[in-house]
């Protein structure tokens, strides 16, 4: 988890794939968790393979939390965003210069990118 380099007070989940996601499970359809709560959840996960986890410090008014939104889109609203891609890697967004530096820190293999979702490419 991310809430050690910056405080993450709220989580959505969408798309998730992983051995074991009990309760998360109906991650496909997302909802916005309060850390503790996604913490409790996390618990019984044995491994994300596939997922896109969008961290926030305070819930912006506009948010939305809908399975059809874009990437694009997803990643606008929140503080930093994960993405767990093929078991193996995971992907860090955020509009959050300070938080890019830290979790790059901490986390050396993850591709780190920093700037507005305009400029990113999402892999599939």
């Amino acid at each position: 988890m991310i809430d050690h380099v910056y405080p993450i007070r709220h989580i959505a989940a969408r798309k998730l794939e992983g051995a074991n996601l009990g309760s998360l499970e109906q991650a496909w359809d997302p909802r916005l968790y309060v850390m503790t709560e996604f913490r409790a959840l996390c618990a019984e996960v044995t491994q994300f393979d596939w997922g896109d986890f969008q961290c926030f410090q305070e819930i912006p008014r506009d948010v939305a939390v809908d399975p059809n939104t874009t990437y694009a889109e997803f990643i606008r609203v929140a503080d930093v965003t994960v993405r767990a891609v093929d078991d193996s890697s995971f992907y860090i967004y955020t509009r959050l210069p300070a938080v890019a530096t830290a979790l790059q820190r901490v986390y050396p293999e993850a591709e780190v990118r920093e700037g507005v979702p305009e400029e990113f490419e999402f892999p599939e």
